[in-house]
C-alpha cells in the first residue's frame, strides 16, 4: 500500500493550514516531512529499497536534506547511537552507514545532498568508509563495496576533501578500517593521502596502529611521508607500536614495524613526553615489538621527561608472577639486559621507582629475588673489555652484527664480539627463571 502525503495530514504542504499564519504553516510542513524521514529510515534500516521508492514518489514535497528524529533504543548505525532519547539523523547517512546502495541511490535522485555533514561533521562519504554497525573493523577485509558506494556519492557530487569534527577525511577512514580500493580511488579522485587531522594523525599513522598493512604500502608507494609528525611529535612508528596486543594481531603488528624501518625511519625518535617507541613497547609489555625495535638498534638508555627508561616502562605495573605470558615477560627481560652492563636506573627524576617493586606488590618469592637482582646490579663493576664489546654491538646493533666478520680483528675478538655473553645480571636471572619453571612443571 503507497503512501502519499495525505497519509500523514490529510493534505498537501502547500494547502495545510493551521488558521492561515505562514509560521504555523511552516511549522506544519516541517512536522509531515519527518513523519515521512522517520518512515523512509524505518524502511532503510530494514532494508526495503521498494517501499522506500514508493514513498518518495507519493511524497514528493519531502526535503531529504531536514533531520528526522528517531528513538535509539533500537539498532542504530550512526556512531553517536549512544545518545539517549530522540537522536538527529539524515536518512542518507543512515543508508550509507548501512552500506544500501540501492536505497542511497534513491536518494541521491530525489534530491538528497551528499555532503550534508552530522553532528560528528561527517558526510555521508566518511559513513560508507566505515564498517557495518557490530562488525569488528580490525577484522574487515578490504572491500569493493565501500568503493562502489563511495563512487556512486562522487557521481553525485560529494566533496572527497570534506573532513569531519575531527578534521578527519574519507582516506583517513578508509587506511584505519584497510579498504585498500576504496582508499585508492578516493586518492585518484584528488583526496589528499597525506592529509592531517587536527591532532596532525595522517592515514599512514592510523594504517600502522591497526595494522592495516596493505593500506599502509600503498600509502608509502604514493609518497606518504613516513617522517611526519603530530602535535604530540609522535611518529608512525610511534602509532604502529600503539596497535592492541590481541593475537590476532601478532603478525601484523610485527609486520607494521618491519615495513617502516625498510624506510629507514628514526627508532629512537621522542614525542613530547620523551618517549621512543621501544617506550611505548614497553609499557604494553609487547615481546615481539621489543624484540624488532632492539634489533634495529633502539636505545635501552633514554630517558622521558619523567626520567623514565625503557626498561623502568616495562617494569611499572608489571606482574613477575609466573603466569600463562611467563614465557614473553622472561624474554623480553632478556632482551632488556643481554646488551647493557646496569640495567637501571630503578628511579624516575622524582625518585619513584616501578610499581611491582613496592612491598606491597611483591606476590611471590620469585618476584623478591628477580628485584634483588635488579637491585644489585646497579652497585655492580664491569670489566673493559666486556664494557668495550657492548659498545661495539650497540654501534652495529642486532641486524648488523654479521659486519663484525669484516673488521680487521683476531679470530678470537671476532667470536667474543658476536657472542652472547651476557652479564652475571643476565645469568642469574636465565637461572632463576628455569629454576621456577621447573618448579611451576612439577606442581
Amino acid at each position: 500500500m503507497g503512501h502519499s502525503w495525505s497519509d500523514f495530514a490529510g493534505s498537501s504542504p502547500n494547502t495545510a493550514s493551521s488558521g492561515g499564519a505562514d509560521g504555523i504553516d511552516e511549522t506544519l510542513d516541517l512536522s509531515l516531512n519527518s513523519n515521512v524521514l522517520t518512515e523512509i529510515y524505518k524502511y532503510t534500516m530494514e532494508g526495503k529499497s521498494d517501499e522506500v521508492n514508493d514513498l518518495l514518489k507519493k511524497c514528493p514535497y519531502v526535503d531529504l536534506n531536514q533531520v528526522a528524529y528517531v528513538h535509539t533504543f533500537s539498532l542504530h548505525p550512526l556512531p553517536f547511537s549512544g545518545r539517549v532519547g530522540r537522536t538527529p539523523v539524515f536518512v542518507l547517512h543512515a543508508a550509507a552507514a548501512l552500506k544500501r546502495r540501492d536505497i542511497m541511490h534513491l536518494l541521491l535522485q530525489h534530491g538528497a545532498d551528499p555532503n550534508v555533514t552530522d553532528i560528528a561533521g561527517q558526510t555521508a562519504l566518511h559513513l560508507s568508509t566505515m564498517p557495518c554497525p557490530g562488525s569488528q573493523y580490525c577484522l574487515l577485509p578490504a572491500s569493493n563495496e565501500s568503493k562502489d558506494l563511495v563512487s556512486l556519492l562522487c557521481s553525485n557530487g560529494a566533496n572527497v576533501h570534506s573532513k569531519d569534527i575531527m578534521l578527519r577525511s574519507a582516506v583517513h577512514k578508509t587506511a584505519m578500517y584497510g579498504l585498500l580500493s576504496c582508499m585508492l580511488f578516493l586518492i585518484n579522485e584528488g583526496s589528499d593521502a597525506d592529509a592531517r587531522d587536527c591532532d596532525d594523525v595522517t592515514p599512514l599513522m592510523l594504517a600502522a596502529e591497526s595494522g592495516q598493512l596493505k593500506t599502509m604500502r600503498a600509502l608509502l608507494k604514493r609518497g606518504a611521508n613516513v617522517r611526519a609528525r603530530t602535535k604530540s611529535n609522535q611518529t608512525v612508528l610511534h602509532h604502529a607500536a600503539m596497535l592492541s596486543t590481541g593475537l590476532r594481531r601478532y603478525r601484523s603488528k610485527l609486520s607494521a614495524v618491519s615495513i617502516l624501518m625498510e624506510h629507514d625511519v628514526d627508532v629512537n625518535a621522542q614525542d613530547d613526553a620523551g618517549q621512543t617507541p621501544l617506550h611505548i613497547a614497553a609499557k604494553r609489555r609487547d615481546y615481539s615489538v621489543i624484540r624488532y625495535l632492539i634489533k634495529y638498534g633502539a636505545d635501552l638508555g633514554i630517558r622521558t621527561r619523567q626520567g623514565r627508561t625503557p626498561f623502568y616502562e616495562f617494569l611499572d605495573g608489571l606482574n613477575l608472577k609466573l603466569t600463562s605470558n611467563a614465557v614473553d615477560v622472561h624474554m623480553a627481560l632478556i632482551l632488556f639486559l643481554q646488551d647493557t652492563a646496569r640495567p637501571g636506573p630503578f628511579t624516575d627524576s622524582e625518585g619513584v621507582t616501578p610499581s611491582c617493586f613496592a612491598e606491597d606488590a611483591i606476590v611471590s618469592e620469585f618476584q623478591q629475588k628477580v628485584i634483588d637482582i635488579l637491585l644489585e646490579s646497579e652497585k655492580s663493576t664491569f670489566s673493559l673489555q666486556f664494557l668495550c664489546r657492548l659498545t661495539i654491538r650497540r654501534a652495529l646493533t642486532q641486524h648488523r652484527m654479521d659486519r663484525v666478520n669484516d673488521l680487521p680483528l683476531p679470530t678470537s675478538l671476532r667470536e667474543y664480539i658476536n657472542s652472547t655473553t651476557a652479564s652475571w645480571v643476565t645469568g642469574d636471572l636465565l637461572e632463576l627463571f628455569s629454576e621456577e619453571v621447573r618448579q611451576q612443571l612439577r606442581l
